[in-house]
């Protein structure tokens, strides 16, 4: 979120074909949101995107597909396939306000001020040049 700016809907609800390893790149076109329930549909204003990943964050992204492998073959037939980019340890959709209460207890324990999925796509705008 903070490298590219992405909202925390967009983010969550990145689909494993939306990332383009080969040739570093990143499609956001949908965003989850919770109204009554987990709702995806497009994101805030329509704005779709491809997004340049740097060396740093495609790197990671390669780590995480690993490890998201990992979890889904240690859960068989009982992981919640859906496609998703980034899930709960069981494949399912990740709920936005869970992504926000999660920010701050890893900005607690890490003693940073309270860090938001907002105030990192904050700080990515003020660090544009």
């Amino acid at each position: 979120m903070y490298a590219h700016g992405l909202r925390r809907g967009e983010a969550i609800s990145l689909l494993l074909i939306d990332l383009d390893v080969d040739n570093n790149a990143l499609h956001v076109h949908q965003q989850i949101t919770r109204i009554t329930g987990l709702v995806i549909g497009p994101p805030k204003r329509g704005r779709q995107r491809s997004l340049t990943l740097g060396p740093q964050t495609a790197h990671l992204l390669r780590e995480h597909l690993s490890t998201r492998e990992a979890e889904q073959a240690a859960l068989g037939p009982a992981w919640g396939e859906l496609g998703l980019l980034f899930t709960t340890a069981e494949g399912a959709a990740l709920d936005p306000g869970s992504v926000t209460h999660l920010m701050g207890r890893l900005s607690r324990k890490v003693k940073i001020a309270h860090a938001t999925p907002h105030s990192l796509r904050r700080t990515f705008a003020d660090h544009l040049p």
